[in-house]
């Protein structure tokens, strides 16, 4: 479907994540960098490896990384070591992949994250596990294809979503995948033979498969569902002070949430509750200012756009199968924000 050569079915979109991490010997004294709005399933897997994560701040416009950010991090806070690694000089770290997240849907600008990490010779690992089906901008090419490896949730809520918790990643890589495939089921290709100690089971289970392997032809339309659900919100929804999600075209925002921005977000919250309207908030506490990453040292104010993101964003309900009524009702009960 994504056009990859290899496809490993894991466990959960956090397993496909932590093997991609694996495959390429990320562990101690290495360094991860991504952004602090997303999941914190981005970044755990690294921390259990024993990595240290990395952050710099978002684009304001698309929630995806700052590429100008991530340019400006890899000038400024790292070297380049005469053995050709990059170094973080704060941490003392060697920086060993970069995972940028296509996050609620919108492909992140993946061409130019790619061309700084050639440049540095760093791999790319892409978060798509909100971006099933996606096209890559100026391309026809998938979430997830143009990083080394590409990582995908398919929990219940996801554009394509299981019965349960499953995942899978892809690559081109044939030797990658082999060894995914080895981590995943306790790096093991024979029975009771294991060629390694850092594994464990991530092997994804048969009704998951199928349930999958059903759904899976139905992806495009109930993405073009999606984009039409969109179109109405920002129809429906233009002259209210809020900021809406820009549209971009070729079906590069498959819209897993629809997120709009405002300052009075929690009002807003509140009024639509009371008219029987769930919403959700995505993310309310960057990872950086989560007690849990207190030991990285970052501070508030750290990245200004993420913690602001975190203060206004509000998504609004979309699924593939929402009425036209159902979406006007949203519109109405938003009137006079």
């Amino acid at each position: 479907y994504c056009g990859a050569r290899f496809a490993v079915a894991t466990g959960s979109g956090t397993d496909a994540l932590r093997l991609a991490m694996q495959v390429l010997g990320i562990g101690h004294g290495d360094s991860i960098v991504s952004v602090p709005n997303t999941f914190v399933a981005t970044i755990t897997p690294a921390v259990t490896l024993g990595a240290t994560p990395l952050f710099v701040d978002i684009d304001p416009n698309t929630s995806n990384m700052d590429v100008d950010a991530l340019a400006n991090f890899l000038a400024n806070q790292c070297e380049v070591a005469p053995n050709g690694d990059v170094r973080h000089l704060a941490t003392d770290t060697r920086v060993a992949a970069i995972v940028p997240v296509h996050l609620y849907g919108r492909t992140a600008p993946i061409d130019k994250i790619q061309q700084l990490a050639s440049h540095y010779n760093l791999p790319v690992i892409e978060d798509a596990c909100q971006a099933h089906g996606a096209t890559l901008p100026s391309s026809d090419s998938r979430a997830g294809t143009k990083g080394v490896i590409g990582g995908f949730s398919f929990y219940p809520g996801k554009n394509l979503g299981a019965f349960g918790d499953a995942g899978a990643l892809i690559t081109d890589d044939p030797d990658f995948a082999e060894k995914a495939r080895m981590m995943r089921d306790h790096y093991s290709s024979e029975r009771y033979v294991h060629e390694g100690a850092r594994s464990w089971n991530s092997r994804l289970d048969v009704l998951q498969a199928e349930v999958l392997r059903l759904k899976l032809p139905k992806l495009d339309s109930w993405n073009q569902r999606r984009v039409e659900i969109a179109d109405r919100y920002r129809q429906g929804l233009h002259d209210l002070p809020i900021k809406l999600p820009s549209p971009t075209g070729n079906m590069g925002h498959v819209y897993h949430l629809f997120v709009i921005e405002l300052d009075d977000r929690d009002q807003l919250q509140q009024k639509l509750s009371d008219a029987g309207i769930a919403t959700g908030l995505h993310y309310p506490v960057p990872i950086h200012l989560q007690p849990g990453f207190a030991y990285l040292g970052y501070k508030s104010g750290s990245f200004p756009n993420a913690e602001k993101s975190s203060r206004t964003l509000l998504s609004l309900p979309i699924w593939p199968h929402m009425t036209d009524s159902q979406i006007d009702y949203v519109i109405e009960q938003m009137a006079g924000v």
